[in-house]
Protein backbone atom coordinates (compact mmCIF):
# COMPACT_ATOMS: atom_id res chain seq x y z
CA UNK A 1 0.00 0.00 0.00
CA UNK A 2 2.63 2.46 1.07
CA UNK A 3 4.56 1.33 -2.14
CA UNK A 4 1.23 2.43 -4.20
CA UNK A 5 1.22 6.13 -2.38
CA UNK A 6 4.56 6.37 -3.83
CA UNK A 7 4.10 5.49 -7.17
CA UNK A 8 1.12 7.93 -7.02
CA UNK A 9 2.95 10.67 -5.67
CA UNK A 10 5.52 10.39 -8.24
CA UNK A 11 3.11 10.06 -11.37
CA UNK A 12 1.29 13.29 -9.76
CA UNK A 13 4.69 14.73 -9.13
CA UNK A 14 6.04 13.89 -13.41
CA UNK A 15 2.43 14.92 -14.57
CA UNK A 16 2.63 18.37 -12.79
CA UNK A 17 6.14 18.69 -14.47
CA UNK A 18 5.05 17.93 -18.10
CA UNK A 19 2.07 19.95 -17.52
CA UNK A 20 4.16 22.84 -16.40
CA UNK A 21 6.82 22.62 -19.26
CA UNK A 22 3.66 22.42 -21.80
CA UNK A 23 2.52 25.43 -20.01
CA UNK A 24 5.66 27.03 -20.40
CA UNK A 25 5.92 26.03 -24.27
CA UNK A 26 2.98 27.51 -25.53
CA UNK A 27 3.59 30.86 -23.04
CA UNK A 28 6.29 31.20 -24.99
CA UNK A 29 4.93 30.92 -27.74
CA UNK A 30 2.59 32.87 -27.92
CA UNK A 31 4.97 35.78 -26.29
CA UNK A 32 7.08 34.59 -29.68
CA UNK A 33 3.95 35.38 -32.13
CA UNK A 34 3.04 38.65 -30.24
CA UNK A 35 3.31 41.52 -32.54
CA UNK A 36 5.52 44.15 -30.45
CA UNK A 37 6.05 48.24 -30.20
CA UNK A 38 8.60 49.16 -32.57
CA UNK A 39 9.40 52.49 -34.47
CA UNK A 40 12.57 52.78 -37.64
CA UNK A 41 14.79 55.51 -36.39
CA UNK A 42 13.98 57.65 -38.78
CA UNK A 43 10.75 58.32 -38.11
CA UNK A 44 11.30 59.39 -34.85
CA UNK A 45 12.76 62.76 -36.55
CA UNK A 46 9.43 64.22 -36.95
CA UNK A 47 7.15 63.92 -34.06
CA UNK A 48 3.25 65.33 -33.59
CA UNK A 49 2.43 67.09 -30.51
CA UNK A 50 1.11 64.80 -27.36
CA UNK A 51 -1.08 65.50 -24.54
CA UNK A 52 -0.34 62.62 -21.69
CA UNK A 53 -3.46 62.16 -19.12
CA UNK A 54 -2.72 61.26 -15.99
CA UNK A 55 -6.10 60.55 -14.02
CA UNK A 56 -5.16 60.28 -10.08
CA UNK A 57 -7.50 58.57 -7.53
CA UNK A 58 -5.36 58.21 -4.14
CA UNK A 59 -2.18 57.50 -6.12
CA UNK A 60 0.25 59.72 -3.70
CA UNK A 61 2.60 56.96 -3.76
CA UNK A 62 2.60 56.53 -7.71
CA UNK A 63 2.17 59.88 -9.33
CA UNK A 64 5.75 61.90 -8.88
CA UNK A 65 7.74 58.96 -10.02
CA UNK A 66 4.99 58.55 -12.77
CA UNK A 67 5.34 61.71 -13.85
CA UNK A 68 9.12 62.12 -13.34
CA UNK A 69 9.44 59.77 -16.16
CA UNK A 70 6.97 61.07 -18.38
CA UNK A 71 8.85 64.21 -18.36
CA UNK A 72 11.91 63.23 -19.25
CA UNK A 73 10.72 61.43 -21.92
CA UNK A 74 12.98 62.55 -25.04
CA UNK A 75 11.74 63.79 -27.76
CA UNK A 76 12.84 65.43 -30.78
CA UNK A 77 11.03 68.58 -29.51
CA UNK A 78 10.42 69.01 -25.55
CA UNK A 79 8.17 71.65 -25.66
CA UNK A 80 5.48 69.36 -27.82
CA UNK A 81 5.24 67.10 -25.02
CA UNK A 82 2.14 67.99 -22.52
CA UNK A 83 1.65 66.26 -19.42
CA UNK A 84 -1.90 66.52 -17.56
CA UNK A 85 -2.92 64.94 -14.13
CA UNK A 86 -6.03 65.06 -13.10
CA UNK A 87 -6.89 64.49 -9.76
CA UNK A 88 -10.08 62.32 -8.97
CA UNK A 89 -11.20 64.43 -5.65
CA UNK A 90 -8.57 62.24 -3.94
CA UNK A 91 -8.55 62.34 0.04
CA UNK A 92 -4.68 61.64 0.20
CA UNK A 93 -1.89 64.21 -0.73
CA UNK A 94 -2.43 63.60 -4.56
CA UNK A 95 -3.49 66.89 -5.72
CA UNK A 96 -0.93 68.66 -3.49
CA UNK A 97 2.06 66.65 -5.44
CA UNK A 98 0.32 66.81 -8.84
CA UNK A 99 0.56 71.01 -8.06
CA UNK A 100 4.28 70.81 -6.58
CA UNK A 101 4.68 67.90 -9.71
CA UNK A 102 3.27 71.71 -12.10
CA UNK A 103 5.38 73.95 -10.09
CA UNK A 104 8.47 72.32 -11.29
CA UNK A 105 7.80 72.05 -14.94
CA UNK A 106 5.85 73.96 -16.75
CA UNK A 107 4.42 71.24 -19.40
CA UNK A 108 2.67 69.97 -16.37
CA UNK A 109 -0.79 71.20 -15.64
CA UNK A 110 -2.64 69.96 -12.43
CA UNK A 111 -6.38 70.08 -11.49
CA UNK A 112 -9.00 68.54 -9.31
CA UNK A 113 -11.83 67.49 -11.62
CA UNK A 114 -15.44 69.17 -10.33
CA UNK A 115 -18.40 66.94 -8.15
CA UNK A 116 -19.29 64.19 -10.91
CA UNK A 117 -23.31 64.53 -12.26
CA UNK A 118 -25.43 62.46 -10.24
CA UNK A 119 -27.56 62.48 -13.10
CA UNK A 120 -25.26 59.95 -14.79
CA UNK A 121 -23.29 56.94 -13.17
CA UNK A 122 -20.02 57.91 -13.79
CA UNK A 123 -17.95 54.60 -13.37
CA UNK A 124 -14.29 54.76 -12.64
CA UNK A 125 -11.45 57.11 -14.19
CA UNK A 126 -13.35 57.86 -17.04
CA UNK A 127 -15.19 61.67 -15.61
CA UNK A 128 -11.41 62.48 -14.59
CA UNK A 129 -10.30 61.57 -18.46
CA UNK A 130 -12.88 63.49 -19.78
CA UNK A 131 -12.93 66.37 -18.18
CA UNK A 132 -8.82 66.44 -18.97
CA UNK A 133 -9.47 65.98 -22.41
CA UNK A 134 -11.22 69.36 -22.59
CA UNK A 135 -7.39 70.99 -21.61
CA UNK A 136 -5.54 69.07 -23.78
CA UNK A 137 -3.39 70.75 -26.74
CA UNK A 138 -1.87 67.48 -28.59
CA UNK A 139 -2.57 66.42 -31.85
CA UNK A 140 -2.77 62.76 -30.15
CA UNK A 141 -4.08 61.77 -26.36
CA UNK A 142 -1.55 59.59 -24.11
CA UNK A 143 -3.76 57.79 -21.04
CA UNK A 144 -1.70 56.43 -18.78
CA UNK A 145 -2.46 55.08 -15.08
CA UNK A 146 -0.10 56.79 -12.25
CA UNK A 147 1.24 52.86 -11.62
CA UNK A 148 2.89 52.84 -15.11
CA UNK A 149 6.22 54.07 -15.40
CA UNK A 150 8.29 55.01 -18.74
CA UNK A 151 11.88 54.49 -20.01
CA UNK A 152 12.75 57.82 -21.96
CA UNK A 153 12.19 56.47 -24.92
CA UNK A 154 8.46 55.49 -24.72
CA UNK A 155 6.53 58.17 -25.88
CA UNK A 156 8.65 59.21 -29.33
CA UNK A 157 8.69 55.08 -30.30
CA UNK A 158 4.78 54.72 -29.55
CA UNK A 159 4.13 58.03 -31.44
CA UNK A 160 6.43 56.76 -34.89
CA UNK A 161 5.18 53.35 -34.32
CA UNK A 162 0.97 54.62 -34.34
CA UNK A 163 2.07 57.01 -37.16
CA UNK A 164 3.74 54.32 -39.21
CA UNK A 165 0.81 51.84 -38.78
CA UNK A 166 -1.79 54.74 -39.16
CA UNK A 167 -3.27 53.42 -35.61
CA UNK A 168 -5.48 55.33 -34.55
CA UNK A 169 -5.64 53.62 -31.01
CA UNK A 170 -2.21 52.23 -29.76
CA UNK A 171 -2.80 50.22 -27.16
CA UNK A 172 0.47 48.37 -25.33
CA UNK A 173 0.47 45.65 -22.64
CA UNK A 174 3.07 46.68 -19.93
CA UNK A 175 5.79 44.93 -18.98
CA UNK A 176 4.66 43.72 -15.39
CA UNK A 177 6.91 44.57 -12.22
CA UNK A 178 6.71 42.60 -9.04
CA UNK A 179 7.88 44.14 -5.83
CA UNK A 180 6.95 41.48 -3.24
CA UNK A 181 6.68 37.72 -3.05
CA UNK A 182 3.45 37.71 -3.41
CA UNK A 183 3.41 39.61 -6.18
CA UNK A 184 6.53 37.09 -7.73
CA UNK A 185 4.31 34.02 -6.74
CA UNK A 186 0.92 35.17 -8.41
CA UNK A 187 1.70 37.79 -11.00
CA UNK A 188 3.55 35.75 -13.67
CA UNK A 189 1.26 32.86 -13.31
CA UNK A 190 -1.70 35.06 -13.86
CA UNK A 191 -0.40 36.94 -17.01
CA UNK A 192 0.95 33.58 -18.34
CA UNK A 193 -3.12 32.53 -18.58
CA UNK A 194 -4.06 35.41 -19.85
CA UNK A 195 -1.27 35.28 -22.94
CA UNK A 196 -1.41 32.18 -23.33
CA UNK A 197 -4.92 32.02 -24.49
CA UNK A 198 -5.05 35.64 -26.48
CA UNK A 199 -4.62 35.40 -30.20
CA UNK A 200 -3.68 39.12 -31.47
CA UNK A 201 -4.06 38.83 -34.89
CA UNK A 202 -8.19 39.08 -35.11
CA UNK A 203 -7.67 42.38 -32.64
CA UNK A 204 -5.27 43.69 -35.05
CA UNK A 205 -7.50 42.97 -38.19
CA UNK A 206 -9.91 45.89 -39.40
CA UNK A 207 -11.71 43.19 -41.13
CA UNK A 208 -13.03 41.41 -37.75
CA UNK A 209 -14.56 44.79 -35.96
CA UNK A 210 -16.02 42.58 -33.42
CA UNK A 211 -12.62 41.14 -32.30
CA UNK A 212 -10.70 44.09 -29.86
CA UNK A 213 -8.73 45.15 -27.24
CA UNK A 214 -7.14 47.37 -24.77
CA UNK A 215 -4.73 48.01 -22.11
CA UNK A 216 -6.01 50.72 -19.90
CA UNK A 217 -2.35 51.40 -18.51
CA UNK A 218 -1.32 52.49 -22.33
CA UNK A 219 -3.63 54.04 -24.42
CA UNK A 220 -2.56 56.25 -27.29
CA UNK A 221 -5.52 58.05 -29.77
CA UNK A 222 -4.88 60.11 -32.33
CA UNK A 223 -7.14 63.13 -30.78
CA UNK A 224 -9.44 63.40 -34.30
CA UNK A 225 -10.04 59.72 -34.12
CA UNK A 226 -10.73 60.06 -29.95
CA UNK A 227 -13.23 63.08 -30.80
CA UNK A 228 -14.80 60.77 -33.63
CA UNK A 229 -16.29 58.07 -31.41
CA UNK A 230 -17.08 60.25 -28.39
CA UNK A 231 -14.40 59.37 -26.27
CA UNK A 232 -14.43 58.85 -22.25
CA UNK A 233 -18.07 60.51 -22.08
CA UNK A 234 -19.50 57.84 -24.42
CA UNK A 235 -18.41 55.23 -22.27
CA UNK A 236 -19.01 56.89 -19.15
CA UNK A 237 -20.92 54.32 -17.33
CA UNK A 238 -18.67 51.02 -18.10
CA UNK A 239 -16.00 49.78 -15.98
CA UNK A 240 -14.53 48.33 -18.00
CA UNK A 241 -13.67 51.55 -20.42
CA UNK A 242 -10.53 50.30 -22.63
CA UNK A 243 -11.71 47.40 -24.27
CA UNK A 244 -15.15 49.42 -24.99
CA UNK A 245 -13.52 52.25 -26.76
CA UNK A 246 -11.56 49.70 -28.47
CA UNK A 247 -14.66 48.39 -29.76
CA UNK A 248 -15.92 51.61 -30.76
CA UNK A 249 -12.52 52.18 -32.57
CA UNK A 250 -12.80 49.17 -34.86
CA UNK A 251 -17.26 49.74 -34.82
CA UNK A 252 -16.33 53.18 -36.84
CA UNK A 253 -14.05 51.72 -39.50
CA UNK A 254 -10.92 52.87 -37.80
CA UNK A 255 -7.18 51.52 -36.87
CA UNK A 256 -6.83 49.27 -34.00
CA UNK A 257 -3.21 48.04 -32.98
CA UNK A 258 -2.59 46.34 -30.11
CA UNK A 259 0.89 45.22 -28.85
CA UNK A 260 3.66 44.24 -26.36
CA UNK A 261 5.71 47.13 -25.42
CA UNK A 262 8.28 45.88 -23.67
CA UNK A 263 10.53 47.03 -21.45
CA UNK A 264 9.72 50.63 -22.81
CA UNK A 265 6.15 50.63 -20.56
CA UNK A 266 6.70 48.94 -17.34
CA UNK A 267 3.66 48.76 -14.45
CA UNK A 268 3.07 47.50 -10.81
CA UNK A 269 -0.24 46.98 -10.66
CA UNK A 270 -0.61 46.27 -6.64
CA UNK A 271 1.79 47.13 -3.95
CA UNK A 272 0.25 44.56 -1.31
CA UNK A 273 -1.42 40.81 -1.36
CA UNK A 274 -5.29 43.17 -0.52
CA UNK A 275 -4.71 44.98 -3.46
CA UNK A 276 -3.75 42.51 -5.90
CA UNK A 277 -6.91 39.95 -4.66
CA UNK A 278 -8.85 42.87 -4.71
CA UNK A 279 -7.86 43.88 -8.62
CA UNK A 280 -7.66 40.52 -10.24
CA UNK A 281 -11.05 39.46 -8.75
CA UNK A 282 -12.74 42.63 -10.27
CA UNK A 283 -10.94 42.66 -13.31
CA UNK A 284 -11.56 38.68 -13.91
CA UNK A 285 -15.34 39.43 -12.40
CA UNK A 286 -16.08 41.95 -14.92
CA UNK A 287 -14.30 39.99 -18.04
CA UNK A 288 -16.95 37.46 -17.20
CA UNK A 289 -19.57 39.28 -17.06
CA UNK A 290 -18.77 41.64 -20.63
Amino acid sequence: MESLGIWAFGGLAIATIVANALFQSRFRASLALAPRLRAEPETTASLPTVSVIVPAYNEAINLRPCVKSVVKSELPDPTRLQVIVADDESTDDTAAIAHALAAEDSRVLAFTVPPRPTEVPWQGKNWACANAVEKATGDYLLFIDADVRLEPGAIAIALADAQRTGADLLSCAPSIVCGCLTEWLVQPIVIAMIAVGFDFTPVNDPAQPDKAFAAGPFMLFRRSAYDHIGGHRAVATTALEDVTLARRIKAAGLRLRYVLAGDPVKVRMYQDFAALWEGWTKNFYLGANR
